[in-house]
Protein backbone atom coordinates (compact mmCIF):
# COMPACT_ATOMS: atom_id res chain seq x y z
CA UNK A 1 0.00 0.00 0.00
CA UNK A 2 2.77 2.51 0.84
CA UNK A 3 4.52 2.20 -2.53
CA UNK A 4 0.60 3.08 -4.14
CA UNK A 5 0.91 6.03 -2.14
CA UNK A 6 4.05 6.94 -3.26
CA UNK A 7 3.61 6.63 -6.96
CA UNK A 8 -0.50 7.64 -6.97
CA UNK A 9 -0.44 9.70 -4.09
CA UNK A 10 -3.43 11.66 -5.50
CA UNK A 11 -5.85 8.79 -5.96
CA UNK A 12 -5.24 8.47 -2.48
CA UNK A 13 -7.95 10.47 0.38
CA UNK A 14 -5.43 13.09 2.23
CA UNK A 15 -6.59 11.46 5.74
CA UNK A 16 -6.22 8.06 4.17
CA UNK A 17 -2.68 9.16 3.02
CA UNK A 18 -1.65 10.99 5.80
CA UNK A 19 -2.54 7.52 8.22
CA UNK A 20 -0.56 5.53 5.59
CA UNK A 21 2.87 7.90 6.07
CA UNK A 22 2.18 7.91 9.35
CA UNK A 23 3.40 4.82 9.85
CA UNK A 24 6.82 5.36 8.17
CA UNK A 25 7.73 6.89 11.86
CA UNK A 26 7.11 3.35 13.74
CA UNK A 27 9.58 0.68 14.25
CA UNK A 28 9.45 -2.83 15.22
CA UNK A 29 9.62 -2.53 18.30
CA UNK A 30 6.66 0.38 18.48
CA UNK A 31 4.83 -2.96 17.23
CA UNK A 32 5.83 -5.07 19.88
CA UNK A 33 4.74 -2.51 22.85
CA UNK A 34 1.95 -2.28 21.08
CA UNK A 35 0.77 -5.58 20.95
CA UNK A 36 2.11 -6.63 24.38
CA UNK A 37 -0.06 -3.74 25.61
CA UNK A 38 -3.07 -5.16 23.59
CA UNK A 39 -2.52 -8.28 24.71
CA UNK A 40 -2.92 -7.01 28.70
CA UNK A 41 -6.10 -4.89 27.76
CA UNK A 42 -7.46 -7.85 26.51
CA UNK A 43 -7.59 -9.51 29.61
CA UNK A 44 -8.75 -7.05 31.72
CA UNK A 45 -11.81 -7.30 29.48
CA UNK A 46 -12.08 -11.12 29.66
CA UNK A 47 -12.21 -10.39 33.63
CA UNK A 48 -14.18 -7.83 33.37
CA UNK A 49 -16.84 -9.96 31.07
CA UNK A 50 -16.61 -12.61 33.54
CA UNK A 51 -19.55 -11.10 35.72
CA UNK A 52 -21.56 -9.80 33.14
CA UNK A 53 -23.70 -10.76 30.03
CA UNK A 54 -23.69 -7.42 28.08
CA UNK A 55 -22.14 -4.40 28.18
CA UNK A 56 -24.99 -1.17 27.04
CA UNK A 57 -22.74 2.11 26.03
CA UNK A 58 -23.34 4.54 23.46
CA UNK A 59 -22.59 4.22 19.72
CA UNK A 60 -21.25 7.72 19.47
CA UNK A 61 -21.07 10.26 22.14
CA UNK A 62 -21.89 13.14 19.93
CA UNK A 63 -23.13 14.36 16.50
CA UNK A 64 -20.75 16.59 14.36
CA UNK A 65 -21.31 18.63 11.47
CA UNK A 66 -19.65 17.26 7.86
CA UNK A 67 -17.64 20.83 8.35
CA UNK A 68 -16.75 19.58 11.68
CA UNK A 69 -15.07 16.42 10.73
CA UNK A 70 -13.20 17.74 7.32
CA UNK A 71 -12.00 20.63 9.56
CA UNK A 72 -10.55 17.86 12.18
CA UNK A 73 -10.71 14.47 10.67
CA UNK A 74 -8.38 12.76 12.87
CA UNK A 75 -10.00 13.72 16.70
CA UNK A 76 -13.99 13.86 15.63
CA UNK A 77 -13.62 9.87 14.35
CA UNK A 78 -11.43 9.32 17.01
CA UNK A 79 -14.07 10.48 19.45
CA UNK A 80 -17.04 9.52 17.28
CA UNK A 81 -15.97 5.64 18.34
CA UNK A 82 -14.69 6.07 21.96
CA UNK A 83 -16.63 3.14 22.83
CA UNK A 84 -16.75 1.44 19.34
CA UNK A 85 -13.36 1.41 18.35
CA UNK A 86 -12.27 -1.20 20.99
CA UNK A 87 -14.64 -4.06 19.39
CA UNK A 88 -12.04 -5.48 16.98
CA UNK A 89 -9.09 -5.28 19.04
CA UNK A 90 -10.65 -6.73 22.37
CA UNK A 91 -12.28 -9.73 20.03
CA UNK A 92 -15.98 -8.36 20.78
CA UNK A 93 -18.93 -8.42 18.99
CA UNK A 94 -21.05 -5.77 19.06
CA UNK A 95 -24.90 -4.77 17.60
CA UNK A 96 -26.05 -0.80 17.33
CA UNK A 97 -29.68 -0.13 18.51
CA UNK A 98 -32.00 2.46 17.40
CA UNK A 99 -33.60 3.37 20.82
CA UNK A 100 -34.73 7.33 19.10
CA UNK A 101 -33.96 10.69 19.27
CA UNK A 102 -31.98 13.74 21.03
CA UNK A 103 -34.36 16.39 22.32
CA UNK A 104 -32.81 18.21 18.93
CA UNK A 105 -34.31 15.62 16.83
CA UNK A 106 -31.15 14.08 16.38
CA UNK A 107 -30.39 10.17 16.06
CA UNK A 108 -29.46 8.44 18.73
CA UNK A 109 -28.46 4.85 19.42
CA UNK A 110 -26.81 2.09 21.51
CA UNK A 111 -24.63 -0.75 21.15
CA UNK A 112 -24.53 -4.03 22.97
CA UNK A 113 -21.31 -5.74 23.39
CA UNK A 114 -20.05 -9.12 24.49
CA UNK A 115 -17.31 -11.28 23.99
CA UNK A 116 -16.66 -13.17 20.40
CA UNK A 117 -19.20 -15.61 19.99
CA UNK A 118 -21.91 -14.38 21.49
CA UNK A 119 -23.69 -13.14 18.23
CA UNK A 120 -26.63 -14.60 18.86
CA UNK A 121 -27.32 -13.52 22.85
CA UNK A 122 -26.94 -10.00 21.30
CA UNK A 123 -29.53 -10.42 18.98
CA UNK A 124 -31.74 -11.98 21.05
CA UNK A 125 -30.89 -8.88 23.94
CA UNK A 126 -31.08 -5.91 21.10
CA UNK A 127 -34.85 -7.80 19.52
CA UNK A 128 -35.31 -7.81 23.71
CA UNK A 129 -34.55 -4.13 23.83
CA UNK A 130 -36.66 -2.76 21.11
CA UNK A 131 -39.82 -4.92 21.79
CA UNK A 132 -39.31 -6.91 18.71
CA UNK A 133 -39.61 -10.75 17.97
CA UNK A 134 -36.61 -12.63 19.54
CA UNK A 135 -34.88 -14.36 16.58
CA UNK A 136 -35.02 -18.34 17.14
CA UNK A 137 -31.85 -19.85 18.20
CA UNK A 138 -32.66 -22.08 14.85
CA UNK A 139 -29.81 -24.96 13.76
CA UNK A 140 -26.24 -24.63 15.39
CA UNK A 141 -23.29 -23.97 13.07
CA UNK A 142 -21.47 -26.40 11.09
CA UNK A 143 -19.18 -28.73 13.75
CA UNK A 144 -21.01 -27.49 16.92
CA UNK A 145 -23.62 -29.47 18.80
CA UNK A 146 -26.56 -27.50 20.84
CA UNK A 147 -26.59 -28.71 24.44
CA UNK A 148 -29.73 -27.94 27.32
CA UNK A 149 -27.91 -27.95 30.69
CA UNK A 150 -30.53 -27.26 33.61
CA UNK A 151 -28.19 -27.26 36.94
CA UNK A 152 -24.85 -26.35 38.00
CA UNK A 153 -23.77 -26.31 34.06
CA UNK A 154 -26.02 -22.98 33.47
CA UNK A 155 -24.03 -19.55 33.41
CA UNK A 156 -22.66 -18.50 36.75
CA UNK A 157 -23.22 -21.92 38.39
CA UNK A 158 -20.41 -23.78 39.83
CA UNK A 159 -19.82 -25.97 36.84
CA UNK A 160 -20.30 -23.32 33.99
CA UNK A 161 -16.04 -23.76 33.55
CA UNK A 162 -16.56 -27.51 31.97
CA UNK A 163 -18.32 -25.48 29.17
CA UNK A 164 -16.74 -21.87 28.55
CA UNK A 165 -13.36 -23.57 29.00
CA UNK A 166 -13.80 -26.27 26.08
CA UNK A 167 -15.17 -23.46 23.78
CA UNK A 168 -18.55 -23.44 24.48
CA UNK A 169 -21.15 -20.27 24.40
CA UNK A 170 -24.66 -19.94 25.74
CA UNK A 171 -27.41 -19.29 22.72
CA UNK A 172 -30.66 -19.25 24.68
CA UNK A 173 -31.83 -18.85 27.47
CA UNK A 174 -35.38 -20.49 27.72
CA UNK A 175 -37.42 -22.84 29.42
CA UNK A 176 -38.94 -26.48 28.50
CA UNK A 177 -41.91 -27.37 27.52
CA UNK A 178 -44.57 -27.55 30.70
CA UNK A 179 -43.84 -31.79 30.35
CA UNK A 180 -40.96 -32.19 32.83
CA UNK A 181 -39.84 -32.47 36.73
CA UNK A 182 -36.95 -30.85 38.49
CA UNK A 183 -35.25 -33.07 40.92
CA UNK A 184 -32.48 -32.32 43.50
CA UNK A 185 -30.17 -35.12 44.14
CA UNK A 186 -29.50 -36.44 47.15
CA UNK A 187 -25.54 -34.61 47.19
CA UNK A 188 -27.47 -31.20 46.86
CA UNK A 189 -25.33 -30.29 43.92
CA UNK A 190 -27.07 -31.24 40.95
CA UNK A 191 -30.65 -31.56 39.65
CA UNK A 192 -32.32 -34.26 37.60
CA UNK A 193 -34.55 -33.22 34.63
CA UNK A 194 -37.25 -35.75 34.53
CA UNK A 195 -40.14 -35.99 31.63
CA UNK A 196 -43.39 -36.15 33.15
CA UNK A 197 -46.58 -36.22 30.88
CA UNK A 198 -48.60 -35.50 34.46
CA UNK A 199 -47.71 -33.27 37.07
CA UNK A 200 -44.90 -31.52 34.94
CA UNK A 201 -44.29 -27.56 34.47
CA UNK A 202 -41.91 -25.31 32.19
CA UNK A 203 -38.36 -25.49 33.77
CA UNK A 204 -35.32 -23.14 33.44
CA UNK A 205 -32.63 -24.14 31.37
CA UNK A 206 -29.87 -22.75 29.08
CA UNK A 207 -29.27 -23.85 25.28
CA UNK A 208 -25.41 -24.01 24.60
CA UNK A 209 -24.05 -24.16 21.02
CA UNK A 210 -20.62 -26.97 21.63
CA UNK A 211 -18.04 -28.00 19.74
CA UNK A 212 -18.65 -31.23 18.44
CA UNK A 213 -14.96 -32.10 18.85
CA UNK A 214 -15.43 -31.43 23.00
CA UNK A 215 -18.47 -33.28 23.28
CA UNK A 216 -17.00 -36.09 24.46
CA UNK A 217 -14.86 -35.15 26.76
CA UNK A 218 -17.60 -33.23 28.05
CA UNK A 219 -19.93 -36.23 28.78
CA UNK A 220 -17.17 -37.72 30.28
CA UNK A 221 -17.27 -35.86 33.16
CA UNK A 222 -20.51 -36.67 33.86
CA UNK A 223 -21.87 -39.29 36.32
CA UNK A 224 -24.92 -41.16 36.62
CA UNK A 225 -27.92 -40.35 37.50
CA UNK A 226 -27.54 -37.95 34.60
CA UNK A 227 -27.21 -39.04 31.13
CA UNK A 228 -27.39 -37.16 27.86
CA UNK A 229 -30.75 -37.19 26.21
CA UNK A 230 -32.95 -35.10 24.21
CA UNK A 231 -35.48 -32.00 25.80
CA UNK A 232 -38.26 -30.42 24.18
CA UNK A 233 -38.33 -26.46 24.62
CA UNK A 234 -41.18 -24.43 25.17
CA UNK A 235 -40.89 -23.74 21.31
CA UNK A 236 -42.00 -27.24 20.65
CA UNK A 237 -38.07 -27.62 19.32
CA UNK A 238 -35.95 -30.85 20.66
CA UNK A 239 -32.12 -30.52 21.77
CA UNK A 240 -29.70 -32.68 23.08
CA UNK A 241 -29.36 -32.02 26.96
CA UNK A 242 -29.35 -33.39 30.55
CA UNK A 243 -32.00 -35.74 31.56
CA UNK A 244 -31.69 -38.18 35.02
CA UNK A 245 -31.96 -42.00 34.08
CA UNK A 246 -34.15 -44.17 35.26
CA UNK A 247 -32.42 -44.25 38.88
CA UNK A 248 -32.46 -40.94 39.58
CA UNK A 249 -35.94 -40.21 41.56
CA UNK A 250 -34.29 -42.77 44.13
CA UNK A 251 -33.55 -40.76 47.50
CA UNK A 252 -34.22 -36.94 45.71
CA UNK A 253 -36.40 -34.45 46.19
CA UNK A 254 -39.04 -32.69 43.60
CA UNK A 255 -38.22 -28.76 43.12
CA UNK A 256 -40.33 -28.74 40.33
CA UNK A 257 -42.82 -25.86 42.17
CA UNK A 258 -39.33 -23.75 41.88
CA UNK A 259 -39.10 -23.63 38.24
CA UNK A 260 -35.78 -23.74 38.06
CA UNK A 261 -32.21 -24.94 39.26
CA UNK A 262 -31.21 -21.35 40.27
CA UNK A 263 -34.33 -20.54 41.76
CA UNK A 264 -34.42 -23.45 44.35
CA UNK A 265 -30.86 -22.36 45.13
CA UNK A 266 -31.83 -19.11 46.20
CA UNK A 267 -34.31 -20.60 48.37
CA UNK A 268 -32.21 -23.49 49.83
Amino acid sequence: MGDFVDAHPDAVHPVTRTVIEGGRTLDAADCFRAQYRLAELRREADAAFAGIDVLVAPTAPTHYTVDEVEADPFNTNARLGAFTNCVNLLDLCAVAVPPGTTPAGLPFGVTLLAPAGRDYALLRAAAAFLGEEVPSAGEPLPGMVHLAVCGAHMAGQALNGELTRRGAWRVAATRTAPRYRLLALPDGKRPALIRSESGGAPIELEVWSVPSVEVGGFLATVDRPLALGSVELEDGRWVHGFVGDAGAASGAADITRFGGWRAYRETA
